[in-house]
C-alpha cells in the first residue's frame, strides 16, 4: 500500500522560505478541506499517516523536503538553514 505522510501547516506558515517569487499573503487551508483531501487520498489507495505539526518551522508542512523515499529505503535530509524538527518528527514513523 502506498503511504501519505502529512504534517499540518504551522502556524508560522506565512513566514515561510520564499526564493524565486515575491512574497504574497497566504491563509492556511480550513480544517475542512485538509479533511477533504485526506479522504480523496484514501479513496485512491493511500494509507494516511499523521506527522506532527511544527509551529516554529513555517515550511514544515513540504514533509518531502525532509524524507525522500525510495521503495522501502527512506532518505531523511536535514538541510542548512531548515529546523532539524523537521525531520526528527517524521523519523519514528518511518521505522515502524
Amino acid at each position: 500500500m502506498k503511504t501519505l505522510l502529512v504534517r499540518p501547516p504551522a502556524t508560522s506558515l506565512p513566514n515561510g522560505q520564499t526564493t524565486h517569487i515575491e512574497r504574497v499573503p497566504i491563509t492556511s487551508p480550513s480544517p475542512g478541506a485538509v479533511a477533504s483531501l485526506r479522504r480523496r487520498n484514501v479513496f485512491r489507495g493511500w494509507k494516511i499517516v499523521s506527522v506532527e505539526r511544527i509551529d516554529e518551522a513555517p515550511d514544515s508542512v513540504f514533509v518531502e523536503d525532509a524524507v525522500i523515499m525510495f521503495g522501502r529505503l527512506a532518505v531523511l535530509q536535514a538541510q542548512v538553514g531548515f529546523p532539524l524538527s523537521e525531520v526528527q518528527g517524521a523519523q519514528p514513523l518511518l521505522m515502524t
